[in-house]
């Protein structure tokens, strides 16, 4: 079994194989860099504003209030 990336007729499929883990690897890394340092920086505004806190409440409750009503009217097709 190889990923779709990879030619299994080419004599280096091992090294094609290597190189789409690391890059796998690489770019999973950077993505959860960037979320925990966003992650951080809302943590410290939460810390040091509680009104923001209770204003993300409040949005969150909104939004899934109106995914609710949404999804309550929305009713089935067929």
């Amino acid at each position: 079994f190889l990923p779709q990336f990879v030619d299994p007729n080419a004599p280096n499929a091992a090294t094609q194989t290597l190189i789409l883990g690391l890059t796998l690897v690489t770019i999973g890394l950077i993505s959860d860099s960037v979320y925990a340092v966003i992650g951080g920086s809302i943590g410290d505004l939460f810390r040091k504003r509680p009104g923001a806190a209770r204003v993300s409440r409040i949005t969150a409750g909104s939004v899934y209030l109106a995914l609710a009503g949404i999804a309550a009217v929305a009713g089935t097709r067929n």
